[in-house]
C-alpha cells in the first residue's frame, strides 16, 4: 500500500497475523466474549523493534 505523510511517500506492507480463539472470559449483551491470542511470536517481535524519534533510538 503506498502512503504519503508530509510529502514523503513510502510503502506499507502490513504483516498478516493469525489469531486463535481462547476461553470465554465474560459476556457482553448476552453473547460470550472470547480472548484472542496471536498464534506466532513474529508479531510480538515486530512490536519490540528499535525505533528512532528525532534522532534518539528507543525500544517500544
Amino acid at each position: 500500500m503506498k502512503l504519503c505523510y508530509r510529502g514523503v511517500s513510502y510503502e506499507h506492507e502490513p504483516h498478516p497475523v493469525e489469531f486463535s480463539e481462547g476461553d470465554v472470559i465474560g459476556r457482553y449483551r448476552g453473547c460470550p466474549l472470547r480472548a484472542h491470542m496471536a498464534r506466532s511470536n513474529e508479531f510480538l517481535e515486530h512490536l519490540s523493534a528499535m525505533l528512532t524519534y528525532r534522532g534518539r533510538t528507543y525500544q517500544h
